[in-house]
């Protein structure tokens, strides 16, 4: 507590409470008065967590060095104890809840592309084609994450198929013998109206080799579903967050 008296403690504390507050008034005006939903991005809380994480600091400090703890809200005996039993409580309590958000637990991601790419895994044996339409560096990210997933997959294909590291790159380099489909991205960027958009599309496709498995992952503009030697995949498919998806069938027509 006599540290608190310090001037100048205080005033470093009051700097950080005004950090907070000042970056809370900020999170507020550009939500709710801008309608930019910053909330939506978990990144953006880091402008003030280091102030946040300074304060907690600083009061688990205090309660550390005292001799008897009692709590103000459940004012029964059963609830005293020691400042440093206290501190050690409430970072168990952290660590448990840390815990939960890595283990998707106790925090819903906003992206989950660890079950598109489940899902792609699944539903496509052929050649598979992701498509989307690119405006900014939140569709990039998408983008990443349905790769990096796919990595993840292909390399514990790997690991379980293959037991030696020799025989293993000489399966997967020299026959291809490992049954992963190949993968190619478009990403459309948005210079290009919806129409043309979808017309460009078309003619990438056009250029692909058949038969092959077309995605498209959060694909703004409209698609005709009759496309010329595609057709729609009619079966049920989950809800993932983050990406809405169809799945089309390509193969040449017989005609």
């Amino acid at each position: 507590i006599n540290c608190l008296k310090n001037s100048d403690i205080s005033f470093s504390l009051i700097t950080f409470a005004g950090v907070i507050l000042a970056s809370t008034l900020l999170f507020f005006g550009f939500t709710y008065i801008f309608g930019i939903d910053l909330t939506r991005g978990a990144r953006y809380s880091f402008v003030y967590f280091p102030a946040v994480i300074i304060l907690v600091a600083v009061i688990l400090a205090q309660i550390f060095e005292l001799q008897f703890v009692k709590s103000k809200f459940l004012n029964i005996s059963i609830c005293t104890t020691t400042g440093k039993k206290a501190v050690i409580l409430i970072w168990l309590m952290a660590l448990l809840s840390g815990l939960t958000v890595v283990s998707n637990l106790g925090y819903q991601k906003y992206y989950r592309p660890d079950l598109l790419v489940s899902l792609i895994e699944k539903k496509s044996d052929k050649p598979i084609v992701i498509a989307t339409t690119h405006y900014t560096h939140v569709e990039t990210g998408e983008m990443m994450g349905i790769a990096w997933n796919m990595r993840k997959k292909i390399k514990q294909k790997l690991q379980y198929e293959c037991r030696e590291e020799s025989i293993c790159k000489e399966k997967f380099l020299v026959n291809h013998s490992m049954n992963i489909a190949p993968v190619k991205f478009i990403l459309l960027h948005e210079e290009l109206e919806s129409i043309n958009q979808v017309n460009s599309l078309y003619k990438i496709l056009n250029k692909l080799e058949y038969p092959f498995d077309l995605w498209l992952v959060n694909f703004a503009s409209d698609f005709n579903i009759a496309v010329e030697n595609c057709q729609v995949d009619q079966g049920e498919f989950p809800l993932i967050d983050g990406y809405k998806y169809q799945l089309y069938h390509c193969h040449l027509s017989s005609g």
